[in-house]
C-alpha cells in the first residue's frame, strides 16, 4: 500500500491508502488486522493480531481502541492469486492527539 493515512481518535484510528504500485492480479479485498503493543497505563503486553474485517475500499475505522495504547495494525492485499502486499504501520491513541508512529 501507499500514501498510508492515518487519523487518530481516543478510541478510533481511520486509516486510508493507495493501492500497491505494480500489482499483476486483481486487488479483491482488504483485510485488516490489528494488535495492542501497549496498553498505556495498564503494563506492557504484545498482542496476538486479529481480523478487524475486510473491505473493498481503500479506508477503513478502527473504533472500541484504549486510549493511551499503542497498536500495530496490518492492511493486507488479498488478490486473486491469494495473498498479497501488506503494510504494516503503528499508532498511539492519545486523547487529543491526532499522530502516528512509522
Amino acid at each position: 500500500m501507499t500514501n498510508v493515512q492515518i487519523d487518530v481518535g481516543i478510541t478510533t484510528a481511520r486509516i486510508s491508502w493507495s493501492p500497491p504500485n505494480n500489482f499483476t492480479c486483481d486487488i479483491r479485498s482488504y483485510s485488516i488486522l490489528f494488535g495492542l503493543r501497549n496498553p498505556g497505563k495498564c503494563g506492557k503486553i504484545d498482542m496476538d493480531f486479529v481480523k478487524a474485517g475486510d473491505t473493498k475500499a481503500t479506508e477503513y475505522t478502527l473504533t472500541g481502541l484504549l486510549p493511551y495504547s499503542v497498536y500495530r495494525v496490518y492492511i493486507v492485499a488479498a488478490t486473486s492469486a491469494g495473498l498479497g502486499q501488506s503494510h504494516l504501520e503503528a499508532l498511539s491513541t492519545e486523547p487529543g492527539g491526532m499522530w502516528k508512529i512509522t
